[in-house]
């Protein structure tokens, strides 16, 4: 950006907290220097250096009333005091260098447009010696705000005849000592019900409060940060974020949710008690406003509700006649003497103090006489006043934050401002046809609100036009104005940035047409999924992320949803609360209970689908026969084949992703004799005939597990159906009942902003915590038996009797796939169902015969075996010749490399791939997986590498972990089908959290891979390092620095107390052994580097 040492371009009026936050952003975003703030005051702070009154505080939390580049964690308490928050920032204008730019104790008298020159004219006074000085400047920014000019009731008779001392609150003298002193306080409100509380805790100071209307107060206690928050705010990353949020959250909903007549009078009674509550009865009659909460400012209590019972405060409703020389004389005659007067009566808000003129010789002073009332273009721009921007200007009051506000106005302009400074625009000037909309609506909204129910500092005149609040949520000023309406601006001198904006639209018409053409062309780089709900989760993330439409899904099937589509028994349902069984990019506020229904899930699916316009990528009826890697074309040639003509087509595909996962292949138990032999209906569960009718039927279901376990409870509540259910071994079981969402529950998802991501944090913390903290703290024998006990008795407690003998397993819990009941045990006490332990001795035409040599005759036969997880179902052939299949052999079972990518087949991706299964959701896992694969996806979709292929060294060692982990684990202690061919190796569990697995697969580590081609991704990669070396040693270099001279840990541990509930941290006696880890960490990364 072009700079100038001449005359400033742009001037800021006013050094508080406003004209202070747009210096720090022309800095911070723009590295703009050419400015000055002219301040009338000597040092900076606007209205926190002003009101020193005793008990100045924020009545806005301080965490969010901080910048939000930077936020502080050594706030004292919930609400900063004046002192706290003028320190903060002074301390801030010392960090960004602010003091060279300010120019104290001077006045802007007025600023005048010249159109011909594009500028303003600026005549400043020295408020000292009356000198005054002119400058030139492109852009004028006021910093003024509605707290500038004290209200002093000059209507009140008599006021300059008082012989004592008198000034206003915004005024208070240095050095004021009122200890035995008559002090009378004028006003109620804000600041007078700051320090009333303060003044007359000291009992010599004798208080009368004169009130002529009473206001409403609500309860914001100043509660104490303790040491431990403060450490969490400065050290957790996002803490101070997170509070920072839930606050504006807190502040912003009851903006966001209408309420209706009950709840505003609901709450008016609340109010109404709460001051009846804290107050002497002596002011009962007198202390509640008769105009509704909200017309005025609700005042924060801190406590001048209770100093109201001390001896030494009095409050007079009588109301003022005049000021005499010794005191006040009310309007009942009574000549109440006092030492001292204090105006607590607020700022002249619809006055505009500084004699800006515009185009036309408009005035700013002027527009607003002419409008009724402050008047502006969101707060912030007016008509016929070019350049010129308002922070805190009119209909800018939120019941919120000012300075969240104000940080929205300045990013905001600062969009207008940047092409003027960069010499693209001479000026920007908001139109009236613009600005008149926007206040008919704002004023439309607002005379049939609470603001137009009394008499008011926010209204002209006091019952004229409502000026100062902005009638809807905080978040929606944020998002009108995240950026401008152009169309609502004339630009004058822009000839060269009309035509770069012309230049950047016809670019991106072009680059989306360039796109189209290439997706178009370059058949090799289809993408081949098929659609479990995995593949359609990676269709979506390649349209979303990465903006690409060339690929195909094949799919065997006539329909999407995978296992979802294909388990159509009845009572199928997820085992994982559905909500964390969404797509995080796609959340349903509607699930009608906590586990989803397979009809449900299937809709979801479906329905998501056609969101994103999947089915013209999908090729359904199609099965994937095989895939070849051609090393010389560095693509895929994939045959597949129709499952209704058998006809083959052959296709090539740059990258292939697997999305197969292990519920494809039902197993079916051959190996039972005389299998084949049955006469009656059988099948598979994951294979349900559509219309089978199973009334006044016996059925046989061979298996009692997961699928088992939901079917049983489902068939059998037809009393005609006969169940008898073969159960070889038994299967530990939990409770997950479903439980509906209710209406209100599903409202609050759909409509409160986070409700339904936190609560979906809350089911994965929920989910994933114990086996987070297990890797932390591995749970002790005496814990796994109790565990064990516990899950014996659940079962006891909720089986048939007859049953117990043979119903609890002899392995441990977790060696196979713990069980969700959701009704399985309580059907077992109807009397159409039956358990056998028996085992099943063969098949024969009309049922089974059991073991013990007795013959069961039935009608149907259900297979409610599970699936086959041990082999890959298509052909898939590497660089290296062989087949997946013939991998996976070679290794002892499934193994790949975090179960998403194999040694020697390149640009092949798996999904829900060799040990991936977590204990909480595979859909979290396969997002993880998706977008981990994108990033080696991408650089080969854009043609910069041709492909990349996982080293076996790195696959080797990573299994070598798992084997070491998995071997004297729970998941060796009894046979499974987690485990090749029942007892060999475990290619189903991941040992850690799922978390972990997050965070192992946040990023690729390069070295991990080959790549073929890529020269300048392989710069850039180099290039990525270098910086990566440079940011770690920056944080070596600080905490070298926080080391030298004595210990950081040791001095860290000084400044956190024992806290009663956390308990001393352990940081300090193990100081010595933190900084080795420290050093041992940075050596990895170096090494890794």
């Amino acid at each position: 950006m072009k700079k100038t040492t001449q005359q400033p371009r742009v001037v800021i009026i006013g050094a508080g907290v406003g004209g202070l936050s747009y210096a720090i952003a022309l800095k911070r975003q723009f590295g703009f220097e050419n400015f000055t703030i002219y301040e009338k005051a000597d040092e900076v702070g606007g209205c926190w250096r002003a009101n020193t009154y005793p008990g100045c505080s924020s009545d806005v939390e301080i965490h969010w009333y901080s910048l939000s580049s930077d936020l502080n964690p050594y706030w004292n308490k919930s609400h900063g005091l004046q002192p706290e928050i003028l320190e903060y920032w002074i301390r801030l204008s010392k960090k960004y260098h602010l003091y060279p730019h300010l120019v104290f104790n001077t006045k802007v008298i007025s600023a005048e447009w010249n159109a011909s020159a594009n500028d303003y004219k600026i005549v400043t006074e020295d408020v000292r010696t009356r000198k005054r000085t002119t400058s030139t400047a492109q852009i004028v920014v006021s910093g003024v705000g509605v707290l500038e000019i004290p209200k002093i009731p000059y209507e009140i008779k008599g006021l300059d005849k008082f012989g004592g001392i008198s000034f206003h609150s915004a005024q208070w003298p240095g050095g004021l000592d009122l200890r035995h002193k008559r002090v009378a306080v004028i006003g109620n409100a804000s600041s007078g019900a700051q320090f009333v509380p303060s003044i007359s805790a000291d009992p010599t100071v004798d208080v009368v409060n004169f009130i002529r209307t009473p206001v409403w107060f609500n309860t914001r206690p100043h509660i104490p940060y303790s040491d431990t928050e403060k450490w969490i705010f400065a050290n957790i990353p996002l803490a101070m974020w997170l509070h920072r949020a839930y606050i504006m959250f807190k502040f912003d909903w009851p903006s966001i949710k209408p309420q209706s007549e009950e709840a505003r009078e609901k709450r008016r009674q609340a109010m109404r008690q709460y001051i009846l509550d804290t107050t002497p009865s002596k002011y009962h009659d007198y202390l509640i406003p008769t105009h509704p909460p909200g017309c005025k400012r609700t005042v924060a209590n801190s406590g001048y509700l209770a100093s109201l019972s001390r001896p030494n405060v009095t409050l007079v409703f009588d109301g003022i006649a005049e000021i005499a020389e010794g005191g006040i004389v009310t309007k009942k005659g009574e000549l109440l003497p006092f030492d001292i007067i204090i105006y607590a009566t607020g700022f002249i808000g619809d006055k505009y103090p500084v004699h800006v003129t515009g185009l036309n010789g408009t005035t700013v002073q002027g527009y607003y006489d002419v409008h009724g009332g402050p008047t502006a273009y969101y707060g912030t721009t007016i008509p016929d006043i070019p350049n010129f921007y308002m922070l805190a200007g009119p209909n800018t009051g939120t019941p919120t934050s000012t300075l969240f506000v104000e940080e929205v106005q300045v990013a905001y302009s600062l969009q207008l401002v940047k092409p003027v400074l960069d010499g693209l625009v001479s000026s920007f000037t908001v139109k009236a046809d613009a600005t008149d909309a926007y206040n008919a609506r704002l004023q439309e909204r607002l005379s049939h609100s609470v603001h137009s129910q009394c008499y008011s500092w926010q209204r002209t005149g006091g019952d004229g036009k409502i000026f100062n609040p902005f009638p809807w949520a905080v978040t929606l000023w944020w998002w009108w104005l995240r950026r401008p309406n152009w169309a609502h601006y004339s630009a004058s001198g822009a000839e060269k940035w009309v035509r770069g904006r012309r230049i950047e639209k016809a670019y991106g018409v072009l680059k989306v047409v360039v796109l189209a053409l290439l997706s178009g062309a370059y058949v090799r780089r289809s993408t081949l999924l098929p659609t479990f709900v995995g593949g359609l989760s990676y269709a979506i993330a390649l349209k979303q992320k990465l903006g690409f439409h060339n690929f195909t899904i094949y799919e065997k099937a006539s329909e999407v949803g995978g296992c979802w589509r294909a388990n159509s028994y009845p009572g199928c349902a997820s085992d994982v609360l559905v909500h964390f069984y969404s797509l995080s990019s796609e959340l349903n506020p509607y699930w009608n209970k906590s586990y989803g229904l397979q009809p449900e899930i299937l809709a979801y699916w479906t329905s998501v689908a056609k969101k994103h316009s999947l089915y013209s990528n999908i090729v359904f009826d199609t099965e994937v026969i095989s895939a070849d890697w051609d090393a010389t074309a560095q693509s895929y040639s994939i045959v597949t084949e129709s499952v209704k003509t058998k006809e083959k087509t052959t296709s090539t595909a740059q990258v292939l992703v697997s999305a197969i996962g292990n519920l494809t292949t039902p197993r079916i138990p051959h190996e039972i004799p005389g299998f084949g032999s049955f006469k009656g209906e059988a099948f598979h569960t994951a294979e349900w005939p559509s219309g089978v009718d199973l009334r006044n039927k016996r059925v046989a279901v061979i298996g009692a597990d997961s699928s088992g376990a939901q079917l049983i409870p489902a068939l059998s509540e037809d009393p005609t159906i006969q169940i008898e259910a073969f159960v070889r071994t038994p299967a530990w079981f939990n409770t997950r009942p479903h439980v509906p969402y209710t209406s209100t529950e599903k409202w609050m998802f759909a409509n409160i902003p986070y409700a339904m991501r936190l609560h979906r944090n809350w089911i994965m913390l929920k989910l994933d915590g114990p086996h987070l903290i297990s890797q932390i703290l591995p749970e002790s024998q005496e814990a796994k038996q109790q565990r064990r006990k516990l899950m014996e008795q659940y079962i006891l407690d909720n089986s048939p009797e007859r049953y117990h003998p043979h119903i609890v397993p002899r392995y441990p819990p977790g060696c196979k796939r713990t069980v969700a009941d959701n009704g399985f045990f309580l059907s077992l006490s109807r009397p159409n169902v039956s358990l056998s332990f028996d085992g099943i001795a063969s098949i024969v035409d009309d049922g089974l015969m059991t073991e013990k040599g007795q013959l069961l005759s039935f009608d149907t036969m259900i297979y409610a075996t599970g699936f086959i997880g041990d082999e890959f179902p298509v052909r898939v052939r590497g660089a290296d010749g062989i087949t997946i299949q013939e991998y996976y052999g070679a290794h002892g079972g499934p193994t790949a490399y975090y179960g998403t990518t194999i040694p020697g087949f390149p640009n092949f991706y798996m999904l829900a791939g060799p040990n991936t299964g977590l204990p909480t959701s595979t859909l979290f896992m396969e997002e993880v997986q998706i977008a981990y694969s994108l990033q080696l996806v991408k650089p080969v979709l854009d043609g910069i590498v041709s492909s990349f292929s996982v080293k076996a060294d790195a696959t080797d060692e990573y299994n070598a972990t798992l084997e070491k982990l998995l071997s004297p684990s729970v998941h060796t202690q009894c046979r499974s089908w987690k485990r090749t061919g029942g007892t060999g190796k475990p290619f189903t569990p991941f040992p850690w959290s799922a978390f972990q697995y997050w965070w192992r697969l946040r990023q690729p580590k390069w070295d991990h891979y080959t790549h073929i081609g890529g020269e300048p991704w392989k710069r850039r990669m180099q290039f990525l390092k270098v910086l990566r070396i440079l940011k770690i040693l920056a944080v070596m270099g600080v905490l070298a620095y926080y080391m030298k001279g004595s210990s950081f840990m040791l001095t860290m541990s000084k400044r956190i107390p024992a806290d009663p509930v956390v308990g001393s941290l352990p940081i300090a006696p193990n100081w010595k052994r933190t900084l080795q880890m420290l050093t041992a960490w940075y050596r990895s990364l170096v090494r890794e580097v």
